[in-house]
């Protein structure tokens, strides 16, 4: 829940640096896609894609249900497809 509120990459950085030392592949960040919608979700994709990289395989986002009416923006799966297509 720590990385809940993360506006920023640099902000989920430092986040990360404690969180995934502490609990290893264990760690699974949870998000509000709606922090860091800004740009049509480049932050959080730029998010997902940092953590993808430095070996998360696993995250949680509240988006899908605080947006439960209407059509999902493209930005949410486009950003989610990027981190579960990561190597």
């Amino acid at each position: 829940m720590q990385s809940f509120y993360c506006p920023s990459l640099v902000m989920f950085q430092a986040t990360a640096k404690r969180n995934q030392a502490a609990l290893g592949d264990k760690w699974a960040p949870g998000f509000e896609p709606g922090n860091l919608k800004e740009n049509d979700g480049a932050v959080f994709k730029q998010v997902l894609l940092y953590a993808a990289a430095h070996g998360v395989k696993a995250m949680a986002t509240w988006e899908v249900h605080e947006v439960n009416v209407g059509d999902q923006p493209q930005w949410l799966f486009d950003a989610v497809n990027a981190f579960l297509d990561a190597p």
